[in-house]
């Protein structure tokens, strides 16, 4: 796991070192083991290194073979699989790294190689020969990768902050603000919140022509199956088991230990429990978690954490941030996002890769991706019951109300509140009117809910595609990320193995909502391996951060800052007609605005 960076000068100026060196800089807690820099005329690359695969200097980057140079972020988890197919092929490697593997597949199969690589990327490869250079981002967009055209030259780079112009203010891309104001989308798709500045989606290559400055767009990766799985539970429990196992095990392939966040919910329980076996097996040091709770009982999951931990013989960190502690650590994870965040959650599992890094650890697995594939969020619930009769939408939310903890009543509000988004945005927009003129608000599009509706009325599969690839889940994949790589840390992601991903889309909703159990063909997968007080457990928790969101919103909100930097609010704007997690939102543009120095238009 590294930072990348590179200029491309569409006017045949020589790239200067010292440019691409300040933006290395500014990502240096990306790559803290080491730095390197490659210039050719008018195409520079800069690379920081978080040494992971072969920690010689052999594989330091960036990296030229075959009259090609890489610079790259990532982990092709089969890369020894490849490096065999492409041995047989003729290919000497001189390194045991995955980042030479990158270059001999695109040495021998171009653009096409990224499709045969499993794993999480953001890389560029210069090939001098064609004056082309090539960037790529993975399926799902795990690893970042930015950029800009400015002064006839074209930027790239890990960090959108890195590439904001020196010594201007930034501005606010008006329309992305307003969507996460009122629609709560908080990652929008190739546009980022400053505005021209842009980054590449999940499943998207980019090839750039150095004379011409030509840019063309490839969609590489595209998520979409109407089919649908035959097998019955029991055999699809059995390949569950088996698709699990193996994407855990390519993801423990590494040259420094590995540990895993724990919430000791069912996701991050699963993988840890495989991932711990796995390394008793190979008679390796004792396997670690990290975990974080609250002092409130009814948001803390250690209780579950520490279960699991005594069930696997494993090693178990956990931190109970205090209220001021909390607070305190809320600037500086405005500061690692680099854009506004969804939720005070964020902050939580900042506070566990604090923890992890403390204690050494570079590299761990995580849960993220595994409600998006098997059912488990209460929008779920409600996505499966408009596709009902209301006596079967009735009987679905029935079932299901033990199983969230909550009444029957309310779930199903919950589930039908979110699956009308048009009505829902309608209903928004109304709210907000107290804050922003009509003009403002005019900024607002619905394209997204009106993609997301019709997944909704297609089928359950068509919204968890929609879910992956547009929804809730690049979110959470930047809040990742940037958490992660804040302390140094990469963090893999079993459940986003893209085969895993798609054998999970195809099967029917019955086999993951069943008899009122979310997530149920998870559960009855993982019930081998933990407890059944963890895999039949009910609610859902998480890293829940302690409930101070109003308090804090009551203390810090300031209109007045925001009106000072051009964002136009109504004058006398009463705030009291907004939810917490509206004001939140607010709030969060506030520090954001504040943190990078960005102006409204």
């Amino acid at each position: 796991m590294c930072g990348i960076a590179g200029i491309i000068d569409f006017k045949s100026r020589p790239v200067l070192q010292e440019e691409l060196k300040k933006m290395t800089d500014a990502i240096a807690h990306r790559g803290p083991d080491g730095e390197g820099f490659f210039v050719e005329g008018a195409v520079g690359f800069g690379h920081r290194r978080l040494s992971i695969i072969d920690l010689s200097n052999a594989a330091a980057q960036p990296m030229t073979r075959f009259g090609l140079t890489i610079t790259y972020n990532g982990e092709i988890y089969n890369y020894i699989e490849l490096r065999s197919e492409l041995q047989q092929l003729g290919i000497v490697f001189t390194t045991q790294s995955d980042t030479e593997v990158i270059l001999a597949a695109y040495h021998m199969w171009g653009k096409d190689c990224v499709q045969r690589f499993n794993g999480m990327w953001a890389l560029a490869i210069y090939d001098a020969s064609r004056k082309e250079v090539f960037l790529s981002r993975d399926r799902f967009g795990e690893k970042p990768l930015y950029y800009t055209e400015r002064n006839g030259q074209f930027l790239f780079c890990s960090s959108v902050s890195a590439l904001l112009a020196p010594h201007q203010s930034p501005v606010a891309n008006a329309q992305v603000l307003m969507n996460y104001l009122v629609q709560e989308k908080a990652e929008p798709l190739h546009h980022t919140f400053f505005s021209k500045y842009y980054k590449l989606d999940g499943g998207q290559s980019l090839t750039v022509q150095v004379q011409t400055g030509a840019v063309e767009l490839i969609q590489y990766y595209v998520l979409g199956s109407n089919q649908q799985s035959e097998l019955c539970m029991e055999e699809a429990v059995s390949e569950l088991q088996s698709l699990m196992q193996h994407s855990v095990e390519l993801r423990l392939r590494s040259d420094v230990a590995i540990g895993s966040t724990l919430s000791g919910g069912l996701d991050s329980s699963y993988i840890t429990s495989i991932a711990s076996a796995f390394v008793k097996s190979k008679q390796a040091p004792n396997f670690t978690a990290f975990s974080a709770g609250t002092s409130e009982a009814q948001t803390n999951e250690l209780p579950y954490a520490r279960l699991l931990a005594n069930h696997c013989g494993i090693q178990l960190n956990s931190i109970i941030p205090g209220i001021n502690e909390y607070k305190a650590a809320i600037p500086s994870v405005v500061a690692a996002q680099e854009e506004p965040i969804q939720s005070l959650s964020v902050v939580m599992q900042y506070t566990v890769m604090q923890l992890a890094h403390r204690a050494g650890f570079k590299v761990l697995i995580d849960g993220q991706g595994a409600d998006e594939l098997f059912l488990g969020y209460p929008i779920h619930l409600g996505v499966v019951m408009r596709q009902q009769s209301l006596l079967g939408a009735f009987k679905i939310a029935t079932q299901s109300a033990g199983r969230f903890s909550l009444p029957a009543a309310l779930l199903a509000k919950i589930g039908w509140y979110h699956v009308y988004p048009l009505r829902k945005a309608a209903r928004q927009i109304n709210r907000w009117s107290s804050v922003f003129s009509e003009a403002a608000l005019q900024q607002v599009t619905n394209h997204n809910m009106q993609q997301m509706d019709n997944a909704i009325k297609q089928s359950v599969q068509a919204f968890q595609q929609f879910d992956i690839v547009s929804g809730n889940l690049p979110a959470l994949l930047r809040h990742e990320d940037r958490n992660s790589m804040a302390f140094s840390i990469e963090t893999r992601l079993p459940y986003l193995d893209y085969r895993l991903v798609e054998w999970a889309l195809q099967l029917p909703h019955q086999q993951k909502l069943h008899h009122g159990w979310s997530k149920y063909i998870l559960r009855k997968a993982m019930q081998a391996n933990v407890p059944a007080a963890i895999a039949w457990r009910k609610g859902k928790i998480g890293f829940e951060p302690p409930a101070i969101d109003d308090d804090i919103t009551r203390q810090w909100l300031n209109p007045e800052i925001l009106r000072k930097r051009g964002l136009k609010l109504l004058s006398g704007a009463s705030l009291q007609h907004l939810s917490v997690a509206m004001r939140w939102r607010l709030l969060s543009v506030q520090l954001w605005a504040e943190a990078f120095d960005v102006t409204f238009e």
